[in-house]
């Protein structure tokens, strides 16, 4: 024996559901307290389901005493997700800050470091230049030294 379907009524004010009609399939309007038609795709009932705009036939709503408790329960639930996701968003952005300071710290002391090497590499240009000079002048003074060619050939000449 096949299980009997379960009947729904309409609890919200107004829900427009797919349904047969005696023009074919088409969406109409049913207010509260509407049986919904059992021709409705079930993928439609369990949205207005779970939305609350329909219930199965007999549902009784809850006590307002007991939902406002429970409203209120929910409610604190939702405020402490929201800050628990603020507190991870913070915590984020304090460890980007972190990890900005480092970097700006790297490059600091890279920029302290090829300044350095620059430095050197300027004093060891200075020396090279000052080392050049000097040699320079050690092969003029070297060669004022040396007789000329051509006073060499005289005075191999005897002249």
């Amino acid at each position: 024996m096949a299980a009997k379907p379960k009947e729904y009524v309409v609890t919200g004010e107004y829900v427009m559901l797919k349904t047969m009609t005696t023009e074919g399939v088409r969406y109409v309007g049913l207010h509260r307290n509407a049986p919904v038609p059992a021709d409705v795709p079930q993928e439609q009932v369990d949205h207005h389901l779970k939305m609350g705009l329909i219930h199965e036939r007999g549902w009784v709503p809850p006590d307002p005493a007991d939902t406002s408790a429970e409203h209120a329960a929910s409610y604190a639930a939702g405020l402490l997700s929201t800050a628990e996701a603020e507190l991870e968003k913070a915590q984020r952005a304090r460890d980007e800050a972190k990890a900005g300071v480092e970097r700006v710290k790297a490059a600091e002391a890279e920029r302290a470091k090829a300044a350095a090497d620059a430095e050197a590499e300027q004093a060891a240009a200075e020396q090279a230049d000052a080392d050049a000079r000097k040699a320079a002048e050690a092969v003029e003074a070297a060669l004022a030294k040396q007789p000329s060619k051509a006073a060499a050939a005289r005075a191999a000449k005897g002249g």
